[in-house]
């Protein structure tokens, strides 16, 4: 919404009483809403199927985001990046800055859809976690998963310091169904599938959305952050 009283932006004719004083602050801006908070997971699979260009828009679409998110910091929005194949990796904390080396770090997105963890999926398990993260915090909780969405998940077993976070009988990465995190998750938090290249997201997430071409990125993806990250 618009508010505040100005001297330029959108004409509020409530205020032009204030003419009279000669008053020039007739109009209004577009504010965020300061008593909002936000906490965003976005969720980058990594696994064999993604390597390549896939991968390569995966991390492009990290950086846009991100970019957008870590201007709006200042304004109640904090994020995470998690990166997961067989194996888990956290680009960024919600509590750590947002700077060139989380950026410059992001291109290995690319290069660890070809490493030695590339084999499976465990895109359950990393939903999972993402979401108990985001239950920990404040305010309004938003997840986007950029994925082609094929599960395949590992065998082994959860590492120690996360089996508190799991629930009792699931120890293992192949135990947490894609299908059933989503619908959890879901049930408090906005989550969202992006699809890289692919559609097969559709069969998983509620709410998707596929990107063919890059070109594609940019007006797609701010266009989401718009409709779910409410300004004032």
């Amino acid at each position: 919404r618009y508010g505040g009283s100005y001297k330029s932006g959108k004409l509020a004719s409530k205020l032009l009483y204030k003419t009279k004083v000669k008053d020039p602050k007739v109009f209004r801006q577009r504010v965020l809403r300061n008593n909002k908070k936000y906490s965003v997971s976005l969720v980058i699979d990594q696994s064999g199927s993604m390597s390549g260009n896939k991968a390569t828009e995966a991390a492009k679409a990290a950086v846009l985001m991100s970019e957008v998110l870590s201007e709006l910091q200042n304004s109640g929005v904090e994020f995470e990046i998690f990166g997961f194949n067989e194996l888990e990796k956290h680009y960024k904390t919600f509590d750590q800055v947002y700077n060139w080396d989380v950026k410059r770090n992001l291109e290995c997105i690319i290069t660890e859809a070809q490493g030695n963890g590339a084999g499976g999926n465990n895109d359950g398990y990393a939903i999972h976690m993402s979401a108990k993260r985001l239950l920990q915090r404040e305010g309004e909780k938003i997840m986007f998963v950029f994925s082609d969405g094929r599960p395949a998940p590992g065998y082994g077993s959860i590492p120690s310091h996360a089996k508190k976070m799991c629930p009792k009988g699931k120890q293992s990465y192949d135990s947490f169904d894609l299908k059933t995190e989503v619908n959890l998750a879901s049930e408090q938090v906005k989550l969202i599938g992006i699809g890289i290249q692919d559609e097969s997201v559709s069969a998983y997430y509620p709410e998707y959305f596929v990107i063919r071409e890059v070109s594609e990125l940019p007006s797609l993806l701010l266009n989401i952050l718009k409709k779910h990250i409410k300004r004032g």
